[in-house]
């Protein structure tokens, strides 16, 4: 098992532990700022919007369809990885 703050929690770390099958508990970065209401509430904020997951898209404050743009692939220093979604 394995206890550790937010400063490991990145999914590099997150991928990792599970390949090794390690029991982790881990905080992410967003812990302790989705904790607040402000956060919580900002209907600006992408992880308050509505995601269709059948439709891979989100929908805005005001019911209108957001639809990704584009990809972007980023390595960190290790080589790892990342895909992001651009553009909703």
């Amino acid at each position: 098992m394995l206890v550790a703050d937010a400063g490991y929690g990145s999914e590099e770390n997150y991928e990792y532990l599970e390949n090794e099958q390690i029991e982790a508990f881990v905080k992410f970065g967003y812990f302790l700022l989705e904790q607040q209401d402000k956060f919580r509430e900002d209907p600006s904020r992408q992880e308050n919007l509505y995601y269709n997951a059948i439709q891979d898209c989100f929908y805005c404050p005001m019911g209108q369809k957001m639809t990704q743009t584009g990809n972007e692939t980023r390595f960190s220093d290790n080589g790892y990885e990342q895909t992001y979604k651009n553009g909703f």
